[in-house]
């Protein structure tokens, strides 16, 4: 079983810590939280496979523009 930390994810993905630790704690993310001794804090342990399911779930696909008036140019 591959466990990663929130700072070695952030270090092979283009995701910040603070997104992956947001992502635990809304319960999007599933992961396990190991308690530390008393006075410290314990530690989140991420799958890989539990986070490159959650990347991929936030995928989106481009789209092709309906018509040309949807579009905006910036100049």
């Amino acid at each position: 079983m591959n466990m990663l930390t929130p700072a070695q994810l952030a270090a092979q993905y283009p995701v910040s810590r603070s997104t992956i630790y947001s992502a635990c704690l809304s319960g999007l993310l599933a992961h396990y939280r190991v308690p530390a001794k008393k006075g410290k804090r314990g530690k989140y342990l991420i799958k890989l496979e539990d986070f490159t399911r959650w990347l991929e779930g936030n995928r989106r696909d481009a789209t092709e523009p309906q018509d040309e008036e949807q579009l905006t140019y910036l100049t």
